[in-house]
């Protein structure tokens, strides 16, 4: 397979990690927001509370993903260096 063909899979493997990874992020979002509001609705006491652990959720949630894309991009990079260095061995 010729470099170019490489560094395209390489890309595209990245690619859908990223946005697959965002989509993922939303998901959990919301199947976290939905519960807590309904907590919050209930019983008014616990707005704060729930307030709080959706905030808490959110960041961890973009902590970890936000790790994740990095290293697919970082990967990515990698692949690229990796496929650059096997065209010039050549």
């Amino acid at each position: 397979m010729s470099a170019a063909r490489w560094r395209g899979l390489a890309h595209l493997i990245r690619d859908a990690t990223v946005h697959g990874l965002h989509a993922l992020e939303r998901t959990q979002r919301a199947m976290v927001a939905r519960p807590l509001a309904i907590a919050s609705a209930v019983a008014p006491a616990l707005a704060p509370v729930a307030d709080a652990a959706t905030r808490i959720h959110g960041a961890v949630l973009a902590g970890v993903h936000g790790a994740v894309r990095a290293g697919a991009r970082a990967a990515a990079v990698v692949a690229d260096a990796l496929i650059e260095r096997g065209e010039d061995a050549r």
